[in-house]
């Protein structure tokens, strides 16, 4: 079953331990684009246990391991190359790099809804 995780709502304990079960409850983890996991992380004031949660999934400290990864790139003969740094409509919409993970053995969804929830304690209040 697809289920989302919300992502981009507001950063609060309820979101950290929300995020932390659908975690545990599933096998694989699908990036479909790098539209969240880019930019998010790079506002830390305004969202500092989603740029946690990237922190973690992208280094592997979260317990997911890489399993694959498309990154079409541009379609040109004898000329391959990625998409990573290009503007970001080429990247998001028409070239999305995907990223599937598989949830290992060690998660364990009320550490890491502690660790998400430990990252908002120096929040800075946001208007």
């Amino acid at each position: 079953m697809l289920q989302n995780l919300d992502i981009t709502a507001p950063d609060s304990p309820e979101k950290a331990q929300r995020i932390a079960e659908m975690l545990g409850a599933t096998d694989y983890l699908i990036l479909s684009s790098t539209r969240q996991s880019a930019v998010m992380p790079r506002l830390p004031q305004r969202f500092p246990l989603t740029a946690v949660h990237y922190q973690e999934l992208l280094s592997g400290r979260a317990c997911f391991s890489l399993v694959r990864r498309w990154d079409r790139g541009y379609p040109l003969p004898f000329l391959p190359f990625g998409t990573a740094w290009a503007q970001e409509p080429w990247r998001v919409y028409d070239h999305p790099i995907v990223r599937i993970y598989r949830r290992d053995p060690c998660f364990d969804a009320d550490t890491y809804a502690t660790r998400l929830r430990q990252a908002m304690t120096w929040r800075r209040v946001w208007p």
